[in-house]
């Protein structure tokens, strides 16, 4: 008892109070009330559970979009590949992750390896490894991704696509398939090319002495008229660019 007294004489109200929260939270676990905390959970964010980063490595921004934002999703805004945080409506701030580690869906049938570069399709919804128009440079695979996957870990960062700052940036470049042309004009398929492209052409082939004359594009569509039909063999190269947004 005596030896009882001395030890509870040595305790401080301090060592009380964090004595006592440690019982509590431990009661409080055992019935179930709370979980205990472990480090195999992963980082949560600001609402988002598709951030795989820490905080500190997470860049985040604010912005108001004129359509409703749906958290957990990811928009193209501002030149930007941007993951929202939260739910807002029309006209309401949001907040964006614009840089960070995030695990999102990709296409399936692709086998990714780290720091390959990764493109979002905002046609598919769905990030990507290969180009095609319409896709945006997003960042780069943090690591291998198998064949099949559903979901890749991706790195936004935003400084690779603005490394360079181009007005326009080529969607589709090459040389039409020869043909025997006899009006004068060589048709050539591009699909995702639209009216508002920039297209230039040049005579790479003809069995007569012709010209380019005019590269009209139209939605998937690049005509090149020639000053008289080019005859046997008649090929033209092409390159079709795209302002950057």
């Amino acid at each position: 008892m005596e030896h009882l007294k001395r030890l509870l004489g040595k305790i401080t109200v301090l060592q009380v109070i964090i004595i006592a929260v440690v019982v509590l939270c431990a009661g409080l676990a055992m019935a179930g009330i709370i979980e205990p905390v472990t480090a195999a959970l992963p980082l949560v964010g600001i609402g988002a559970v598709k951030v795989r980063d820490e905080l500190c490595h997470v860049r985040t921004l604010k912005y108001t979009h004129s359509g409703a934002t749906v958290v957990d999703t990811i928009y193209y805004l501002n030149g930007m590949v941007l993951l929202a945080m939260n739910s807002a409506l029309a006209n309401v701030e949001n907040v964006f992750v614009c840089s960070g580690l995030i695990e999102y869906t990709k296409v399936s049938a692709q086998a990714w390896t780290g720091g390959q570069k990764i493109y979002w399709d905002n046609t598919a919804a769905k990030f990507t490894n290969v180009y095609a128009i319409g896709c945006i440079l997003a960042g780069y695979a943090s690591e291998p991704a198998a064949n099949p996957s559903t979901t890749g870990f991706i790195v936004l960062d935003p400084s690779m696509r603005a490394a360079s700052s181009p007005s326009h940036s080529v969607i589709a470049a090459g040389t039409s398939v020869a043909e025997v042309d006899a009006d004068a004009e060589v048709v050539i398929v591009i699909t995702g090319a639209a009216a508002t492209d920039v297209a230039t052409a040049t005579l790479r082939a003809a069995t007569n002495a012709v010209s380019v004359t005019k590269a009209v594009l139209t939605a998937d569509t690049l005509t090149v008229t020639l000053s008289g039909n080019g005859g046997a063999g008649t090929t033209v190269d092409y390159m079709v660019s795209r302002a950057v947004i």
